[in-house]
């Protein structure tokens, strides 16, 4: 019974080591993607992309309305 504790102790431990592994790569990877941008262009691109994603994919009205 204890080993079997241990053992599920052991592969949660690596599930989420992996886990975080996975997401350093991939936060690596979109630095890398965003490096060779350049800041004025950046600057330019949307701040609400997330929430207003069908308005800049599908041409949808803005859900939020603007901040002041």
């Amino acid at each position: 019974m204890i080993e079997e504790i241990l053992d599920f102790l052991f592969l949660a431990r690596m599930k989420s080591h992996c886990q975080q592994e996975q997401a350093q790569l991939f936060a690596n990877f979109i630095e890398e993607l965003v490096a060779d941008i350049p800041p004025q262009v950046l600057d330019t691109l949307p701040t609400d992309g997330a929430a207003e994603h069908d308005h800049y994919i599908y041409g949808t009205p803005k859900q939020s309305s603007p901040k002041a």
